[in-house]
């Protein structure tokens, strides 16, 4: 399993990204509050973290959308806490890195200390 973790800038622009307008228009609205190269830098992070969908310098007008792991990490991210927040690549495994619980409310499948299931 492939952790993520996210910072707060970047959760706060991935819940506040407009889906289905173009990268630079998401830049320019978002760029009111944020510097332009910040705005561009922490998309393109999201992008590669497989959060959000959009075009490139080789396929412009490729509209801005979420992958669904990113729609539900904006789901998480509206009852979240403060700080950093670590997320899988699986959108079934994701879990809070200060808790060590799943979305649900169960253990960490990858936490060592716990042992789903099994009796100790």
């Amino acid at each position: 399993m492939l952790d993520l973790s996210l910072s707060e800038k970047e959760k706060l622009i991935l819940s506040e990204i407009i889906e289905g307008k173009t990268f630079s228009y998401v830049v320019r609205r978002l760029s009111k509050n944020y510097s332009e190269s910040t705005v561009k830098y922490i998309l393109r992070k999201l992008k590669g973290k497989g959060l959000i969908n959009c075009g490139s310098s080789d396929d412009r007008g490729i509209p801005v959308s979420y992958t669904i792991l990113g729609s539900r990490v904006c789901e998480i991210l509206g009852s979240s806490s403060n700080g950093r927040m670590a997320v899988s690549n699986s959108v079934g495994e994701r879990s809070s890195s200060m808790t060590g619980k799943t979305a649900d409310g169960g253990s960490n499948p990858s936490d060592p200390t716990k042992r789903g299931g099994e009796n100790a």
